[in-house]
């Protein structure tokens, strides 16, 4: 395992200075994160089901723990075309870019996070994963020298979110 949080197949390198493990882009292994915490998305105990999204947004939740998410991303998909100003909006395409990621389709997850960034600005803590998950992108894009400045730049804005700590470690080498 090289660095805080993230899991790398052999022969990956590092983010220069940061421990951040980086697989080449034609890698079939996958650098996410390993914390599973963000994996299950737990109900929001104040958002109230007022336009009958619950159900659908839960259907694809479940879809992606399958681990269909060619499937999961047409859920979400599906889910702010129907439902854009949605409670869940935000959540939902925060995973519809995780689904991106994990298809290896970067540049497409690159854009959905910075969409989830310009439309949601409120959305905290899916703001400061969107971040992360948006500097492994990048990384396998080999643009690494923007995946530690967005790394930073988690720490900076969110400095108290569970991304900025694991940022942390990581540039620090922990």
């Amino acid at each position: 395992t090289s660095g805080a949080g993230y899991s790398a197949a052999p022969g990956a390198s590092t983010l220069p200075g940061t421990g951040v493990a980086i697989e080449p882009p034609e890698s079939t292994s996958s650098l996410e994160p390993t914390d599973r915490a963000d994996e299950v998305e737990v109900p929001e105990p104040n958002v109230i089901d007022t336009d009958g999204s619950q159900a659908e947004y839960q259907q694809a939740q479940i879809v992606w723990q399958s681990g269909n998410y060619e499937e999961s991303l047409r859920l979400f998909s599906d889910f702010l075309s129907k439902y854009p100003g949605s409670e869940r909006a935000g959540n939902a395409q925060y995973w519809k870019g995780r689904c991106l990621l994990k298809l290896e389709r970067y540049q497409e997850s690159i854009s959905t996070f910075e969409l989830l960034r310009a439309e949601y600005p409120d959305n905290h803590t899916k703001n400061s994963q969107a971040m992360q998950s948006q500097a492994v992108a990048l990384s396998r894009l080999g643009q690494n020298e923007a995946a530690e400045n967005l790394l930073r730049e988690v720490i900076t804005k969110y400095p108290t979110s569970t991304a900025a700590q694991s940022d942390l470690a990581k540039l620090s080498g922990n």
